[in-house]
């Protein structure tokens, strides 16, 4: 049951890695398409990669 589990969880993770990598590359090309400018795209971006930057930041104060 362990293999199992332990498959299911890899499964998961690429699945879920797949998903992000795919709206993040995507999301500026589709603001740009609409005509967003360059500030415009950049927004969901850095909404993005804030909160992982701040959890870093956060390890390294511990």
């Amino acid at each position: 049951m362990r293999g199992h589990d332990a498959r299911l969880a890899v499964a998961a993770i690429v699945t879920a890695q797949i998903v992000m990598v795919a709206v993040m590359t995507m999301t500026p090309v589709h603001i740009a398409h609409e005509g967003g400018s360059i500030d415009v795209v950049g927004i969901p971006i850095s909404l993005r990669i804030l909160p992982l930057i701040a959890m870093l930041a956060v390890r390294a104060v511990r």
